[in-house]
């Protein structure tokens, strides 16, 4: 969808309005990639900085969650 700009900042060429629509967009996007039991824990953000932040600070820690649920993949598959 060509939307990995927005996650530098905003260029001078667009206006606040298109900038806008093009966050909620990639918002949107982002999301729709989710199950539905995360959704609503990243609800809150509301620029695709910070929900971008928010999940990385969420599954690309090193936790013994992340390495339990890895592991499990590499068994099943």
């Amino acid at each position: 969808m060509n939307l990995d700009f927005i996650l530098e900042d905003k260029p001078e060429d667009l206006d606040d309005k298109s900038w806008e629509r093009i966050n909620r967009l990639a918002c949107s996007s982002i999301r729709l990639c989710l199950v539905k039991d995360q959704k609503y824990v990243f609800s809150k953000q509301n620029s695709v900085k910070e929900l971008w932040q928010a999940l990385e600070d969420k599954f690309m820690k090193r936790s013994i969650e992340n390495r339990l649920y890895l592991k499990k993949m590499i068994f099943c598959f």
